[in-house]
């Protein structure tokens, strides 16, 4: 990676590593400051805030004597910048910002939401318990007419209740998950940061040694072209890789989600065959563990819809996420009715399969779109960054020898241009929350599957509506790769590169001129203080003399 001196001249790359690390990082640091635009790979941002230091400074900077040693070091310099550019940390930490936001808002979003639906659940069962109430009393004949409709009422209400309550819980559990993500998502964005100062520094040490050995100025044409050509393919090889980073995570939560979703299918096939009165308990718990899997299921599959976007997903979109969310509110009284444990299954099963399909698409884009401009925008980065570092390290050859008359040789080693950018942190999927008594769950499971109930229609209830819902459906099944959804162009995926580019680069300057702007004020309203301070003391010793004299 990068250029290396001959043996002469090598020094221990792990120990400048060492150095460089125990004086540019890791420092404390909030994350507001993340705000300020990226460290830039070019010098154009330095030799600005050169001119602007240039107009309050009237000394001149003596020029840097050039030594085989610096050489050594600015290239050791690189080839560990370079290391860590392959960690994609700006990618990452600008990620995880992004999640943060997310988290941050849907937890004041949920928090809402189950305070409103707190005092729901309050006025179903104050419902529930006003109505048992006036069994007894004379009022049920004359709201009702007869116990019989009475009856349905009730029941009518204790489903309502049932219902409040289930989305509730539904709602606390995602309020104590999303917290658990922002500790999770806090952790990262604190260790990125720390990371991110690290390379921020390295930054500013090569941009120093520059400006030092070329004067604030560029070396050569050729160095100035290679560097525009060198930012210009980095901030595009940037964007693809955060797209490429965004729908790996895609991935990864599709992935979670389907085998959420297969796992809840087959505990809820598992409820529906427990029919004896013995083992309520035991469904009771096959039913809170489905719950939870379709739970963390959704939540995962709501994380794609965010990460591929402004992609839209082909398969299990806003609205069919929406539909098991309704399903999982209803879970409870599904499982008290075969035909309803019937219409919940074919809900279930179906978003298992669309998201199964959801993986391959999901897969397929990442595969086939996105990975292979990535590789080519790597292969051009790799190259256009050597023969800027071979142009440098010939100008200050140059310089050596213009300087001291001594000639030196470098040896350049080629790059180490491995795959481990493509290792993705942690996509946060959402994980299952466990249930009470969990230990020998499907022990137990099986024992009550294997009890007929007291009537014998077990097979009536339980395996012959697993087998209605589970019947063969051509138009269900997951896709072959040929049949999935059209995949999204490339423009769709990232965009407009040029323009974005060019609109990148204008922000980043208007950055840089405010940043400039803000030294200047700040050194002239220094100036202006110091102005004061001699005028007072001017005064001062004016004043002094006046009585001196008298």
């Amino acid at each position: 990676m990068g250029c290396s001196a001959s043996k002469s001249t090598l020094i221990d790359g792990q120990k400048l590593e060492d150095d460089i690390h125990n004086k540019f990082g890791p420092k404390k640091v909030s994350t507001h400051d993340l705000s300020t635009p990226k460290s830039s790979r070019s010098r154009k941002s330095s030799a600005s805030s050169s001119s602007s230091h240039g107009s309050v400074k009237s000394s001149k900077k003596k020029p840097t004597l050039v030594t085989k040693e610096m050489i050594v070091e600015f290239q050791s310099t690189s080839h560990i910048i370079q290391r860590l550019e392959r960690k994609k940390t700006h990618n990452l930490l600008e990620s995880a910002l992004k999640k943060q936001t997310e988290i941050l808002n849907d937890l004041k979003l949920t928090e809402q939401q189950h305070v409103d639906l707190q005092a729901k659940t309050k006025k179903e069962h104050e419902d529930v318990v006003s109505l048992k109430e006036m069994k007894d009393s004379s009022s049920v004949s004359q709201y009702f007419g007869s116990t019989e409709h009475f009856d349905q009422q009730l029941s009518k209400e204790e489903e309502e209740y049932i219902e409040a309550k289930t989305e509730e819980e539904n709602c606390h559990k995602k309020l104590l998950e999303l917290r658990e993500q922002q500790t999770k998502i806090n952790a990262q964005v604190e260790t990125l940061t720390t990371d991110q100062q690290q390379i921020t520094a390295l930054y500013e040490q090569q941009d120093q040694t520059l400006d030092g050995i070329f004067e604030g100025k560029y070396g050569s044409d050729l160095e100035q072209q290679l560097e525009d050509e060198c930012d210009e393919i980095g901030d595009k090889l940037e964007r693809v890789e955060l797209i490429k980073q965004q729908w790996s995570r895609a991935e990864a939560s599709a992935d979670a989600a389907t085998r959420q979703l297969d796992y809840g299918c087959k505990r809820w096939q598992d409820v529906m065959k427990i029919n004896n009165a013995s083992y309520a308990q035991v469904r009771m718990q096959a039913m809170t563990e489905t719950r939870n899997y379709l739970l963390a299921a959704q939540g995962n599959l709501v994380s794609v819809q965010r990460l591929v976007k402004p992609v839209q997903v082909p398969y299990c979109n806003v609205d069919e996420t929406n539909t098991l969310g309704k399903a999982i509110n209803f879970i409870f009284i599904d499982a008290m009715s075969h035909d309803r444990q019937h219409h919940a299954l074919n809900v279930y099963r179906t978003t298992q399969q669309r998201s199964v399909m959801l993986l391959r698409w999901v897969t397929a884009v990442r595969t086939n779109k996105i990975a292979e401009d990535s590789s080519q925008l790597r292969a051009q980065n790799t190259e256009v960054n050597k023969k800027l570092r071979t142009e440098r390290i010939r100008l200050m050859t140059e310089k050596v020898k213009e300087q001291t008359g001594q000639s030196i040789d470098i040896v350049e080693e080629d790059d180490d241009d491995d795959d481990d950018a493509d290792v993705i942190k942690s996509a946060l999927v959402i994980e299952a929350a466990g249930i009470d008594e969990s230990e020998g769950l499907q022990d137990r499971i099986k024992e009550a599957t294997d009890k007929k109930t007291d009537a014998g229609d077990a097979d009536e209830t339980g395996e012959s509506m697993i087998a209605a819902a589970t019947g063969d459906d051509d138009d269900d099944k997951p896709k072959s790769l040929d049949e999935l959804a059209p995949q999204p162009t490339k423009n769709e995926l990232f965009g407009d590169l040029d323009s974005i580019m060019a609109e990148y680069k204008n922000q980043q300057h208007s950055l840089v001129n405010e940043q400039d702007a803000g030294r200047a004020r700040q050194q002239s309203d220094l100036q202006e203080k110091l102005k004061r301070r001699r005028s007072r003391k001017m005064k001062k010793t004016a004043l002094e003399n006046t009585t001196t004299s008298s």
